[in-house]
């Protein structure tokens, strides 16, 4: 399905923390680099058991350290965030139980206009010797 653009998503429906899995440093010595594509591989152990229906993607955006040490961050999973959590739907909802991991393949491309992104994404069940099940 088409992705969903959520303004409050609830932290509690995640079903194991937030990983990256695209950065950019705008600093000089890395703004060429900006155009090559990204490729992550990123496993979620599943905390609890639910039916797993998709992806939430965030920003989030670290500055600097200012003088006395701390380092400003915003993000778009902080309450009253105007930046709305990104979703992403499963072609199916899978069932999903603790200790369950959720492989996400996934490739961030920006050399155009527009950013594109793909994700595919894997179920390992826990304590199976078994392939991974491909969920979309």
């Amino acid at each position: 399905g088409a992705a969903l653009k959520l303004p409050r998503f609830p932290r509690e429906a995640t079903l194991a923390p937030a990983q990256p899995f695209e950065q950019l440093d705008f600093g000089s010595a890395t703004a060429g680099r900006l155009a090559e594509p990204q490729h992550s591989r990123i496993s979620f152990g599943l905390a609890r058991a639910a039916s797993l229906r998709g992806l939430a993607l965030h920003i989030e955006v670290a500055f600097p350290p200012l003088a006395e040490g701390a380092a400003p961050r915003v993000s778009s999973a902080d309450e009253g965030s105007h930046w709305p959590t990104v979703l992403l739907p499963l072609p199916q909802p899978a069932e999903v139980a603790v200790g369950d991991t959720l492989v996400v393949e996934a490739e961030a491309r920006s050399t155009d206009e527009q950013p594109r992104y793909s994700f595919h994404v894997w179920l390992q069940r826990a304590g199976s010797p078994s392939q991974p099940e491909a969920l979309g």
